[in-house]
């Protein structure tokens, strides 16, 4: 809020209501709300005017570029700027989003036409001379996925709720969640049509560019719908955008598994969840960066995804060439394909599970729902900044949030590497079962913060614990999933085709199922916890803060959570689902 008290000596009534009117033209989109207590010539003119600059925030960020808005000099004349439009079409945004866009849908097609024209492109399967550049290469897309995680639904999709539909914020974000829920569904429809393809450009290839593409396309849609108030058109980008992610999934899923030895599985492992943290974190510092400090407006977002997938798909491309037995596969004459779509979806959904020899996977899969399940609690961490440690306003509570959570990621980071170097493929699971149960104990210590000397700071140690113990998790889960990945999949069927593509597309769903689901379970245990919530006055209403048991009773439910999952995994006996041996 800023106000200015101005004395003028003479002023005609004539040049009062000018100044009036010339005043409200120029605050556009309702930002100043101004309270003018005038008098006529020879008198004191007193003038307040109180800004909302929250809502020049959310427009285009020119709170803190214009110092003063408007000056008085000392010859009784009033200056009133030119603001940029706050309702409107910003051109140069416009222009910058569509260039970039455009300019991203070149570069890919370029590097497709480069692609195409190299001869005799292949790879070894199952090489044992794979550098660490390589390994690194094969799993460079998830850091892509681990920025679009942390900064698409918690920033982006809120910030667009709040544009477009206003009050109706929630309803937005839900049917943009519903959105991406059903896109994710498909992804191990997408893995089975991957696993079936034939194509000298490559099978992985084909579904991973095409899904960049539809990337691409879907980023430019929800742009430019965000440009021009069209909600209907964003729902539309949204889904190329998300059903181009699981398309591509299909591809980096599978390419570990296809091309890589047990030998090297913890490496890879932990290679993989050092990148999909490391988007988290270019998240995390980005927002801080261009939101909070430079006011940028929330578009430049955008621009950040088609970065990250320019740096990245060109790599995964080169590792998702064919492999030199699919290359002898395709020489030889075709096997006949069952093409029909029940075939298709038992092979995407039922296969991977079914059968006595999937016990082992199956488990796996079970262990790692729960600990995503459980694990999700940690998207909770803005509520327990704004209800739990209370560090200030609005804006003080974005802030220690994003720096709770850049601290997580970090931390995770490093846990995800160390656990490479400390864990040998036997001790794997007994490893990870202890990490898991020291994770669920760190789970009860969020809400204990609220009785710490310095709340805030012990939550930021808190999240650094929980990031080391999360990066190691991560890191562990994912050579277990492969290691117990059944031979039958790996190998060609009757068909001609194997089953990796849709295995680890399962594999995937099953993880953001369940946080998913504990993501929707736990909020419903902190809105309707034994006490009530309390409703504080604010200057525009009023903001509902969650009891402290409330958080008990979430975290206590998360960490039980993954205990559980911790517990499937170690005793073997509790996993012999008999329901899932179905014949082939």
């Amino acid at each position: 809020l800023k106000k200015r008290s101005c004395a003028f000596s003479t002023v005609s009534d004539s040049e009062i209501l000018e100044r009036q009117s010339a005043l409200r033209g120029a605050m556009t989109g309702g930002a100043a709300d101004g309270l003018c207590l005038l008098q006529t010539k020879g008198a004191v003119v007193k003038s307040a005017l109180s800004v909302a600059s929250s809502v020049l925030d959310k427009g285009h960020g020119v709170a803190n570029q214009v110092p003063e808005l408007f000056e008085l000099n000392p010859f009784n004349s009033l200056h009133i700027p030119t603001l940029p439009r706050l309702n409107g079409v910003d051109g140069t945004i416009e222009q910058a989003v569509v260039f970039g866009a455009m300019v991203c849908l070149a570069l890919l097609v370029l590097l497709v036409l480069a692609v195409v024209n190299r001869e005799g492109d292949s790879l070894p399967a199952k090489s044992s001379t794979w550098s660490l550049w390589d390994l690194a290469g094969m799993c460079c897309f998830r850091t892509y996925g681990g920025f679009f995680v942390t900064a698409w639904l918690p920033y982006l999709i809120a910030e667009e709720g709040a544009q477009m539909w206003g009050s109706s914020q929630a309803a937005f974000m839900a049917c943009c969640k519903l959105i991406l829920g059903l896109s994710v569904l498909t992804g191990p429809f997408f893995g089975a049509l991957n696993d079936r393809t034939r194509s000298s450009f490559g099978r992985r290839r084909v579904w991973f560019v095409g899904g960049a593409f539809a990337i691409v396309v879907g980023v430019a849609l929800t742009a430019l719908a965000s440009l021009f108030k069209a909600p209907a058109v964003f729902f539309l980008g949204v889904l190329v955008w998300t059903v181009g992610e699981s398309a591509s999934d299909s591809t980096s899923e599978a390419i570990v598994p296809d091309l890589v030895p047990r030998d090297d599985y913890d490496r890879v492992g932990a290679i993989r969840s050092m990148f999909y943290l490391l988007g988290g974190i270019v998240a995390y510092a980005s927002i801080i960066v261009c939101s909070y400090y430079l006011r940028l407006p929330f578009y430049w977002l955008y621009g950040a995804f088609l970065g990250t997938l320019v740096f990245t798909v060109p790599v995964v491309i080169k590792y998702a060439a064919p492999t030199e037995a699919e290359r002898l596969a395709l020489e030889g004459e075709a096997p006949e394909q069952e093409t029909r779509l029940g075939s298709i979806l038992w092979d995407a959904y039922i296969k991977p599970v079914a059968g006595a020899d999937c016990k082992e996977f199956r488990t796996v899969l079970l262990s790692s729902t729960l600990f995503c399940a459980g694990a999700s609690s940690i998207l909770f961490i803005l509520l327990v900044t704004r209800d739990v440690t209370r560090p200030g306003d609005e804006r003080a509570i974005q802030l220690h949030f994003a720096l709770a959570c850049l601290s997580f990621f970090i931390c995770a980071a490093l846990g995800s590497v160390v656990s490479a170097y400390v864990a040998e493929p036997a001790q794997r699971r007994t490893l990870l079962v202890g990490i898991s149960v020291l994770y669920g104990v760190t789970e009860l210590f969020m809400p204990m913060v609220a009785f710490a000397p310095y709340p805030q700071l012990s939550l930021y140690v808190v999240a650094c614990v929980k990031g080391v113990l999360f990066g190691s998790i991560m890191a562990l889960f994912s050579p277990l999933v492969w290691d117990t990945l059944p031979l039958k999949f790996r190998t060609p069927d009757e068909t001609g085709h194997d089953h990796v593509a849709d295995t680890m597309a399962l594999a995937s769903l099953f993880r953001q199922l369940g946080a998913g689901l504990g993501n929707a379970f736990f909020g419903f245990i902190l809105q309707y916890s034994l006490a009530s919530d309390v409703a504080e006055p604010v200057a525009d209403g009023e903001v509902v803060h969650y009891p402290l048991q409330g958080y008990f009773a979430l975290f206590a439910a998360s960490a039980v959570t993954v205990w559980i999952g911790a517990w499937i995994l170690y005793d073997k006996e509790v996993t012999k689902l008999d329901v899932f041996d179905l014949a082939p």
